[in-house]
């Protein structure tokens, strides 16, 4: 590879991608709202999905092994 081909292209990419001034102001405030959202979602979280089920009798041998996959029945 000849990187002062490659270079060249990158920097004639940039140069036409910011001419447009809405283009790259909605495509910077999307990146930094990306970045926001990252950082405000929390870092643990509750993969337990809670079900109702009406059945006249369950067997517990399946409500044990649904509970390890995270699932509660009710």
């Amino acid at each position: 590879m000849n990187w002062q081909i490659i270079s060249a292209l990158v920097i004639k990419d940039l140069t036409l991608f910011f001419k447009n001034q809405f283009f790259a102001f909605v495509t910077v405030l999307s990146v930094v709202a990306y970045a926001g959202i990252y950082f405000i979602m929390p870092d643990i979280v509750d993969e337990t999905l809670e079900l109702a089920l009406f059945a006249p009798s369950l067997p517990i041998a399946i409500t044990n092994e649904l509970q390890v996959d995270g699932l509660a029945l009710q």
